[in-house]
């Protein structure tokens, strides 16, 4: 749900500072991948450990392969099942969904390369994208091949790389106060015993169980709280956008759709909590069940829309001459709603993004 800025929050420092110390455990090692012999130079260890989703700057073929294998296998069965249903609630005739469908599975492989795919696993295009059976006994094929590569991969490279020393220096150096899946939670460290706590959990984006590749890349680690990470997010693959991108949106998430008078003026919860329709929010709503989570904090809506009431400028001047010092706009909002509804906020206090959306801050 919430984006955070790669530059912002991955300084030289950080990153400089994480690659000695994994450089420190990690070796150059080679495998082999679709009859080629594959050489990890230290080099590529480097890269792999900042940012190797950034492939347009890889200087190794296998990383590369590896990440458009990666793009395909994050179509899952489970993916296919959220395009149908979604499709279905828009009314679209079975023999529409099915040609749309077959679309959608020639884009996906489109994407990813038919030579790259034919290496792994020959095909023949038509027949796999025909039918929903077809593509998917060919994704587990190509599930298989790729496997087989991880499981030589695992031995060079793992979280067990990553220590506990190693996973609260990352958490301290992100360095969020919320977890960015929910905007729920607080998540983030303390200090006890002269040794640093973490409250959040270290999720990895693209499942490590998956991607070992990625289980020590410094962008696939989210810091994120317990239930998101363990009970909704777990491995499963879907092809959502990652938290960490270069051009932070700051767009509409939430709206409320309301179905009386009081439920605008926060009298009753005569409301229903929506999500963007844009194509990644559907998806993220999806997932995360935005919808469902947030549907529990109605009362504090109502509460923040009867305060809404008093955010104007004439009862600005009213505190402002009862506490006989200037009340700005931002302490006013401090005030009503415990937010400003800046970006700082937004990612470090929970609920900021709804409060931001539906009260217009």
């Amino acid at each position: 749900m919430i984006e955070l800025n790669i530059e912002e929050v991955f300084t030289s420092r950080f990153v400089n500072e994480y690659t000695k110390k994994m450089l420190r455990k990690l070796s150059p090692f080679s495998l082999e991948f679709a009859g080629d012999d594959i050489e990890i130079s230290y080099d590529d260890i480097q890269f792999i450990l900042f940012n190797p989703f950034d492939v347009s700057q890889c200087k190794n073929e296998f990383i590369t392969h590896y990440y458009h294998l990666t793009q395909f296998l994050l179509h899952s069965q489970q993916y296919f099942d959220f395009l149908k249903g979604r499709w279905k609630q828009e009314s679209i005739k079975d023999m529409k969904l099915s040609k749309k469908l077959s679309l959608e599975r020639e884009r996906i492989i489109n994407d990813v390369g038919n030579l790259l795919l034919n290496r792994c696993v020959p095909f023949n295009l038509a027949e796999v994208i025909r039918t929903n059976k077809n593509y998917y006994e060919f994704y587990k094929k190509v599930d298989l091949f790729f496997s087989k590569i991880n499981d030589k991969l695992k031995g060079h490279i793992n979280y067990n790389f990553i220590d506990g020393d190693i996973r609260s220096f990352i958490i301290k150096n992100i360095n969020i106060k919320v977890c960015p899946y929910c905007n729920r939670q607080y998540v983030g460290y303390y200090s006890f015993g002269k040794k640093q706590k973490n409250i959040a959990s270290l999720d990895h984006f693209y499942p490590q169980s998956k991607f070992p590749l990625y289980s020590v890349s410094l962008i696939n680690l989210v810091p994120s709280c317990a239930y998101c990470n363990g009970m909704i997010k777990k491995s499963r693959l879907y092809p959502m956008k990652r938290i960490y991108t270069d051009n932070v949106e700051d767009k509409i998430y939430f709206r409320l759709k309301y179905k009386s008078i009081e439920g605008l003026l926060g009298y009753f919860d005569d409301f229903e909590i929506l999500t963007s329709e844009h194509e990644h929010d559907l998806l993220k709503n999806h997932f995360f069940r935005h919808q469902e989570i947030y549907s529990t904090h109605s009362l504090d809506i109502c509460l923040w829309l009867r305060k809404k009431n008093l955010h104007n400028e004439g009862y600005r001047r009213h505190l402002s001459s009862i506490l006989k010092k200037n009340i700005t706009e931002d302490e006013l909002k401090m005030l009503l709603f415990e937010t400003t509804g800046s970006a700082s906020d937004v990612k470090n206090k929970p609920l900021g993004k709804l409060k931001k959306d539906i009260l217009k801050l």
